[in-house]
């Protein structure tokens, strides 16, 4: 029986809740791309360099993963190797490598002794960055940007810039042709 029952059997989410063993995963951290938000807000260090037995979040609809986004243990380094499940729809555990890496983030695992504190701006700063490779590829966004919508997402919330990033031109033409992707039979 799973000590995480909240989470579906199969699931990325169920496999990494039952097996990591870098520490507490909460009862319900939502879907796959949702973990990094809430392993910073449960105290977690969350930033977008992987260290080994850290856990690797995919943003939904980009590098591969799907609408929920997914989550890993990374087993190994450069390059990155990870064991999951259900990345190929199979519900069954497996690992493989990684090579499309730009805009994973990573929780690592709470040091002895208990959590790290986690700096909410560098969380949403990798966020930021993460948005930005998916919807603007090939890239780099200046940092006085970064720090700026990094500064509202605390201020205002991570739904609420979610909900303002849907409503620009970028964001809404990136959703509408990874739909058309998805639906012509893409990953």
């Amino acid at each position: 029986m799973s000590a995480h029952p909240s989470y579906p059997d199969g699931q990325c989410t169920r496999y990494v809740a039952d097996t990591w063993d870098g520490g507490e995963i909460g009862p319900y951290w939502g879907d796959g791309w949702q973990w990094a938000h809430s392993a910073a807000t449960a105290g977690y260090t969350v930033g977008p360099t992987p260290a080994v037995d850290c856990i690797a979040v995919w943003p939904p609809n980009a590098l591969g993963a799907r609408g929920a986004g997914h989550v890993a243990i990374v087993t190994g380094l450069d390059p990155l190797r990870v064991r999951e499940s259900n990345w190929t729809a199979s519900l069954a555990p497996d690992t493989r490598t990684v090579t499309a890496t730009a805009g994973l983030l990573y929780i690592h695992p709470h040091p002895t002794g208990g959590p790290m504190p986690v700096d909410s701006m560098d969380v949403c700063r990798g966020f930021v960055l993460t948005q930005y490779h998916i919807f603007r590829p090939g890239g780099e966004p200046a940092q006085a940007d970064v720090d700026y919508w990094a500064a509202r997402m605390v201020k205002e919330g991570v739904e609420a810039i979610i909900q303002l990033m849907r409503t620009t031109p970028e964001y809404s033409a990136a959703a509408a042709r990874q739909a058309a992707e998805l639906a012509a039979g893409g990953s």
